[in-house]
């Protein structure tokens, strides 16, 4: 049962309508690990859909973010229920389609995107963005998988005093297969989010914040990344 309830509520928040913003205002926070410095949000917008944004602080440098993120290779390990995850494209060091495959709870079937990423960084303010935006008909869909026919994520990475760095991690998704829409606006539901919408950006947040420190993050610089 708990599975189930997992599972649906899952499926809510891929379903979530992106709209990036700095402030909390409309905000409802729905987990706090004082332990960990992971403050999990939530929202309901408009249209019943909800939307979530994690915020921790890392004491580590921008490259070193920017290396985990690089290291395609290893992205299973701290992304949440991403089982695969696959370069398809190098547009160029800061641009390119990538591939993954993410294992969904009970009763669901596992899913693949393919998402167009790029990453930026503002000169003066030295904060690096990325995002994401799906792009499902790059590749034909593949048999065994529901392919995800619309995400979009956004990550920030500000420096902060004392060589901290506020992170940021926003987005959605639409899960596609015989998700009934009318589940996500489900009162009963509506009810839950509090308890377990929490866990997709929680978990990734801090698998990131456990991984960082490898020596192979933390050694590595690029180019196009100011400190």
């Amino acid at each position: 049962m708990l599975n189930r309830l997992i599972s649906i509520i899952f499926a809510l928040l891929l379903n979530s309508q992106f709209c990036y913003s700095q402030g909390l205002e409309d905000w409802e926070l729905a987990k706090r690990d004082e332990m960990s410095g992971i403050d999990i949000y939530l929202r309901v917008l408009p249209g019943g859909n909800i939307e979530f944004k994690g915020i921790t602080s890392i004491n580590t440098s921008l490259n070193s973010i920017v290396a985990l993120f690089d290291d395609a290779g290893s992205m299973h390990k701290w992304l949440y229920r991403t089982e695969k995850f696959v370069v398809l494209e190098e547009l160029s060091n800061k641009e390119d389609y990538v591939y993954s495959i993410h294992n969904m709870p009970f009763p669901f079937s596992k899913r693949d995107s393919i998402v167009h990423t790029t990453i930026m960084q503002d000169p003066k303010s030295l904060l690096v963005t990325i995002r994401g935006k799906a792009k499902p008909d790059y590749l034909p869909e593949k048999m065994g998988f529901v392919r995800v026919r619309e995400v979009e994520s956004f990550w920030s990475f500000e420096p902060q005093n004392g060589g901290n760095v506020r992170v940021i991690f926003q987005g959605y998704g639409d899960p596609g297969g015989r998700i009934l829409s009318s589940i996500y606006r489900s009162a009963i539901f509506r009810g839950l989010f509090k308890s377990f919408l929490w866990e997709f950006p929680y978990r990734t947040l801090k698998e990131m914040k456990s991984i960082i420190f490898e020596n192979k993050y933390q050694t590595k610089t690029f180019s196009y990344i100011i400190e």
